[in-house]
């Protein structure tokens, strides 16, 4: 009598014997970190971007409060550096996301800081 074999597999690395996952498909189970962390991006976008347009909207009629404008940028910042400390207690494999949901805005950020800063000390070296 001969022994079954398994049927041989196209990925190398599965072990004989084991169901063929679906291409694309992510076993592994969500991580809270992050989450927590894509949550914190999405609000200080939401913070940073949202202050922006009222402060642009303002001349239709509305007013923002002076600590609303002054607060709210430096709290989408923080809410940024949190997500970015956040994300790494998230597994190895799980930061990527996180990491650039919350570092691309942040350099966004930075870059309109730097601007407005220089057009408003006339910075010479700066366009």
């Amino acid at each position: 009598m001969k022994e079954e074999q398994p049927e041989p597999s196209r990925d190398p690395y599965r072990a004989p014997g084991a169901q063929e996952s679906v291409p694309g498909a992510d076993s592994r189970p969500g991580s809270f970190a992050q989450s927590v962390s894509i949550a914190l991006a999405i609000f200080g976008i939401v913070i940073f971007w949202g202050v922006l347009a009222v402060h642009v909207l303002a001349p239709w009629g509305y007013r923002p409060s002076e600590a609303m404008q002054a607060l709210c940028p430096y709290l989408a910042v923080a809410a940024h550096l949190t997500g970015l400390g956040v994300v790494w207690i998230a597994p190895r494999g799980r930061r990527a996301v996180a990491v650039l949901a919350n570092a691309l805005p942040l350099l966004v950020m930075f870059g309109l800081f730097v601007l407005a800063y220089s057009r408003m000390y006339a910075l010479p070296h700066l366009p």
